[in-house]
């Protein structure tokens, strides 16, 4: 997928999910979840002990923003730019 949304089973609620890919969905992605990633980041003192810290992971492939041969940014990457940032508006705009 274009997008990958990882989740962690106790900081990553189903609506927070939800909301990550109807995000990511709405704006022409294509998202799989937890594939091929899955998981996310939480800080230690807060894993799996405070349920109001919620997580999860954007895995955005390469390919999307820059020639993998070169390292350099795709000609079109200030547009794949504003749509990420639309997409993570979208989810905290939500959440």
């Amino acid at each position: 997928p274009e997008i990958c949304i990882g989740t962690d089973d106790f900081h990553t609620s189903e609506r927070l999910t939800k909301i990550a890919c109807s995000a990511f969905e709405s704006i022409g992605f294509e998202v799989g979840l937890n594939s091929p990633f899955k998981g996310s980041l939480v800080p230690a003192k807060h894993y799996c002990e405070d349920p109001r810290v919620s997580s999860l992971m954007i895995e955005i492939r390469r390919d999307l923003y820059m020639d993998e041969n070169t390292g350099l940014p795709l000609e079109q990457f200030s547009i794949f730019s504003e749509n990420l940032h639309k997409a993570v508006s979208g989810i905290t705009a939500q959440f």
